[in-house]
């Protein structure tokens, strides 16, 4: 996915870490803590995406600067937060259209690495779900949002 063509939206919150195989934490045996982030009228389970990426591997996309560069005044940050993050960790975005065709592309894990990060001049990464986990992770379906399964391409 080119995310340079996206809308990008994104959830505010601690981030709560790698989740998947690929950065080599164990995938059994770890209690993720319940999360929830919203986003205006959209709010998703954190919890349930990592468990996703946690099931098996997922793409590890580099974030372009702009996105990241786009989440500054979408988000609080909790400053004393910044320097306890891992950078290296990457994220989880989840991937939306809207109605009337609109892309939509959630960073909703990782917002404070995404942001340590852009600071640091370092990139940043994340799992990319795909529409069909993004659309499972919603903890209700908003009218304006379309199925995966009836996306305009």
């Amino acid at each position: 996915m080119n995310l340079a063509n996206t809308m990008s939206i994104h959830a505010g919150g601690a981030g709560s870490g790698c989740k998947g195989p690929n950065c080599g934490r164990p995938s059994t045996g770890v209690e993720h803590r319940p999360e929830k982030y919203s986003f205006m009228a959209l709010r998703v389970d954190v919890q349930k995406a990592n468990q996703i990426v946690d099931a098996k591997d997922h793409p590890i996309v580099e974030l372009p600067k702009e996105f990241l560069d786009s989440i500054r005044g979408l988000i609080r940050i909790n400053e004393a937060h910044l320097p306890k993050v891992d950078v290296t960790r990457p994220g989880i975005v989840a991937q939306y259209q809207t109605k009337d065709g609109q892309r939509i592309t959630l960073l909703i894990d990782g917002n404070h690495r995404a942001e340590a990060a852009r600071r640091q001049g370092k990139p940043f990464s994340a799992y990319m779900l795909t529409p069909e986990e993004s659309w499972k992770i919603m903890d209700y379906r908003l009218p304006m949002f379309r199925s995966p399964k009836t996306w305009k391409k």
